[in-house]
């Protein structure tokens, strides 16, 4: 028969007591506290206690949440006074569809043409697009996110190709070496208070870049974060010093661009 001394009886008692104890004083410890419930865009305060998670005060305040809806912070996290729960919604369904893929920009040195002009190659490009069954995760925060079920048709994009004239010139000047910040603003021909030509010839469209020709020589080649590749093939009367204007093919395209600060890299 297995003997239990004195002094490992109340080591045993305190290590069962100690956890029932703690839980016991739980209520004590949480203090009541006000949350903001922001779902699907709508807010509403709602009243919790501290050391509460996320998920209880979600199926307290009736939310009920779907399958692919999604919550931040995470149901198991615990409350505090002042936070902040969202519940983004996510409706999914499957439709076919035809989803357009952009045209590549290509620059393409021309030593029969003046240092300076640019032309295009032809006149024959434009986007491609893909074909296909997606799965559409339309979520009420305005992101819409798709996957490609199985295979889907693509055809490709016919490239933009720039000649960009080399006859006479001395490269690129040295002043352009590297890569700098400059800021970037947008703009489109179909802007009906602009030209649908630039300020060398050009056609308006993706792959056009305005800049200021003292600074930046018309034809220098040039990469863009967030744009691309392009030509210095225009200019614009608030475009000066490390100023630089972005063309895009459509009007919505170049509002929702807006103004940035990019990193900036000169081709040779």
């Amino acid at each position: 028969m297995c003997e239990v001394h004195s002094g490992q009886s109340l080591s045993l008692k305190r290590t069962v007591l100690a956890p029932l104890a703690l839980l016991l004083a739980w209520p004590a410890l949480a203090e009541p506290c006000e949350v903001l419930l922001v779902v699907a865009g709508q807010s509403r305060p709602a009243l919790a206690d501290t050391m509460e998670r996320v998920g209880h005060v979600l199926e307290r305040a009736g939310i009920t949440l779907g399958p692919n809806d999604r919550v931040r912070p995470r149901l198991w996290g615990e409350v505090f006074n002042g936070m902040e729960i969202h519940v983004v919604r996510v409706r999914v369904a499957e439709r076919y569809e035809e989803q357009p893929l952009p045209y590549d920009i290509r620059l393409q040195s021309d030593p029969s043409l003046d240092a300076g002009k640019v032309r295009l190659a032809s006149g024959d490009y434009g986007p491609g697009y893909r074909k296909g069954t997606f799965r559409i995760y339309e979520r009420s925060d305005g992101i819409t996110e798709r996957v490609p079920l199985g295979d889907s048709v693509i055809v490709p994009g016919r490239p933009k190709v720039f000649l960009i004239g080399t006859r006479g010139g001395s490269g690129l000047p040295a002043s352009l070496s590297g890569e700098r910040v400059m800021h970037a603003t947008a703009y489109s021909g179909e802007d009906p208070a602009l030209s649908n030509r630039t300020a060398i010839g050009l056609p308006t469209g993706r792959g056009i870049i305005a800049v200021d020709p003292s600074v930046i020589p018309y034809g220098t080649k040039m990469w863009v974060e967030g744009y691309g590749l392009g030509v210095a093939g225009d200019c614009g009367g608030a475009i000066k010093g490390d100023r630089i204007d972005l063309c895009y093919d459509s009007y919505a395209e170049a509002l929702k661009y807006g103004h940035k600060q990019v990193h900036v890299r000169f081709i040779p």
